[in-house]
């Protein structure tokens, strides 16, 4: 994580801790807006590892406000990243957060189908 012309901006150390899943893999990820299967989620210090059924692995964070949501990916492996930044709301338990979600989950997997070197 480098910012400025190549100057750290963290200590390698913190970036093993914010990397090191914790839990033991019990954390299970949830969506009150999807009674659907979700993929296995392991977490970090703010950050969290998401294995989709394809075998890819991502690592990103998501958060949302009343009006407002994001999504910030990484896919390690390939070094390409996604980010969606949205005034879509997903906070509330309405149809339409639910399809504000999957609009943007959808967005951001797309974009890594379509750049994602193993696949092409």
């Amino acid at each position: 994580m480098f910012l400025n012309n190549g100057s750290s901006i963290l200590r390698p150390q913190s970036i093993v801790e914010m990397r090191r899943p914790v839990g033991d893999g019990l954390i299970l990820y949830y969506s009150p807006n999807s009674a659907d299967q979700l993929a296995n989620v392991d977490a970090g210090l703010g950050w969290y590892w998401l294995t989709k059924n394809n075998g890819r692995r991502y690592v990103g964070h998501e958060g949302s406000m009343p009006g407002v949501t994001h999504s910030m990916f990484v896919n390690e492996k390939n070094n390409l990243g996604v980010i969606v930044l949205s005034t879509g709301d997903i906070s509330s338990e309405t149809q339409q957060s639910k399809e504000t979600y999957e609009t943007v989950t959808n967005i951001y997997m797309s974009l890594f189908e379509c750049f994602d070197t193993d696949i092409m």
